[in-house]
């Protein structure tokens, strides 16, 4: 019989993410697999559509204004993620507050208590569940703290969807300044339809750059983007841009650049990935998530990490793409665009083509895989 497993997470796309596309495979697999998440998590599109149960719970966070509640809401999270860890023979936690309670009934009940860590800087909760975990799976290697050698770099769980969007045109390249997809070539990495080109970026010559600042933007990139088209005309327009501003400054940010050809301004687009299979270079943040999906595309960044991200693990994150060979580093709290045009000119075609590959050595697409194969094979063993 095949065991249950209950994968937990919640609170942001950094968790929920990997962890429904963890569940998803587990659940293709052939094993049972429910799904816990906290309650304002009820509406996020993957869980309302998951082939398996989710559960909701109201997991509560430690800060000093909740102090006094936090002991009371943490036991009667506990209480309600005591029937679900019962009846599993596992648990995976995705890191976050949202995995406290549901961890602490595993540790109560002896259940297998396995962890998946995104990023570079290991979070709190997974540290406090790491000394009692059968086992610890990586997105990239730790630093900063002390850590077992016997956590595998497996990768971050991505969704069946998503994978199968970077295998459909990998036959394909990108034809340099055209903006369209070409065929005959071997590819730097998974392109555009090669039957039509993809007019999403402006018309022209030069390469594409992708600035991603997620579905709420970044105000920083933003204004570094901004700053750049102000202050370095002649270097802005070497290039085609695409900037993902933000719903909420998305009409903003649009009247600033009105006058530039070069430029498409975007709030947000569901389908963000058709922007990465045309883009030859990207300016990001540096979340687990989007390194993930820009190594799959084997995308070379200018990352810029969030400066106020906990523990600073934006920024090790970063550490981890530049040492590797596949992203630059800009380190800074201003929207000052110096290092950014420091850091384009940097660049060369041939080094971006360097890059490129770098950053695709890095992808683990088979990570939901990998890490069903060791919870099994561990349980069998056990």
């Amino acid at each position: 019989m095949n065991p249950g497993i209950l994968v937990v997470a919640g609170g942001t796309g950094g968790h929920l993410s990997p962890g429904t596309a963890l569940a998803d495979h587990l659940h293709e697999s052939g094993l049972t697999v429910d799904f816990l998440s906290l309650n304002k998590n009820y509406t996020y599109p993957d869980l309302k559509s998951a082939s398996y149960p989710v559960h909701f719970y109201n997991a509560p966070s430690l800060n000093a204004r909740r102090i006094i509640a936090f002991p009371f809401q943490l036991i009667g999270s506990i209480v309600r993620a005591f029937p679900l860890v019962r009846r599993c023979d596992a648990i995976v936690l995705m890191g976050g507050f949202p995995c406290l309670p549901a961890g602490l009934a595993a540790m109560l009940l002896r259940k297998p208590i396995y962890l998946c860590e995104q990023n570079a800087v290991m979070g709190r909760a997974n540290r406090l569940f790491a000394r009692f975990a059968r086992n610890v799976f990586l997105n990239m290697p730790l630093v900063g703290r002390d850590h077992s050698p016997d956590w595998a770099v497996l990768g971050n769980p991505l969704r069946k969807s998503f994978l199968e969007k970077t295998k459909r045109n990998s036959g394909t390249a990108k034809g340099k300044g055209t903006g369209k997809a070409v065929t005959g070539k071997k590819g730097r990495g998974p392109a555009g339809d090669a039957t039509k080109a993809m007019p999403d970026f402006p018309a022209g010559k030069g390469y594409r750059i992708l600035v991603a600042g997620g579905s709420q933007g970044a105000r920083q990139l933003n204004e570094m983007i901004l700053d750049l088209a102000r202050s370095h005309p002649a270097l802005f327009k070497k290039y085609r841009w695409v900037l993902q501003a933000g719903i909420k400054n998305e009409e903003t940010v649009k009247r600033e650049f009105q006058n530039l050809k070069n430029i498409q301004v975007i709030g947000f687009d569901p389908d963000i990935h058709r922007f990465y299979r045309q883009a030859d270079l990207m300016v990001c943040r540096a979340g687990a998530g989007v390194l993930t999906e820009a190594f799959l595309f084997g995308l070379p960044m200018i990352l810029v990490p969030y400066p106020f991200a906990t523990d600073s693990h934006q920024k090790e994150n970063a550490m981890y793409a530049k040492l590797a060979g596949a992203g630059l580093l800009i380190d800074t709290t201003e929207s000052d665009s110096q290092p950014l045009v420091d850091a384009l000119s940097s660049l060369s075609g041939s080094n971006i083509k360097a890059m490129s590959a770098l950053s695709r050595s890095l992808a683990r697409p088979a990570a939901a895989e990998d890490i069903k194969n060791k919870i099994l094979s561990d349980l069998r063993h056990s």
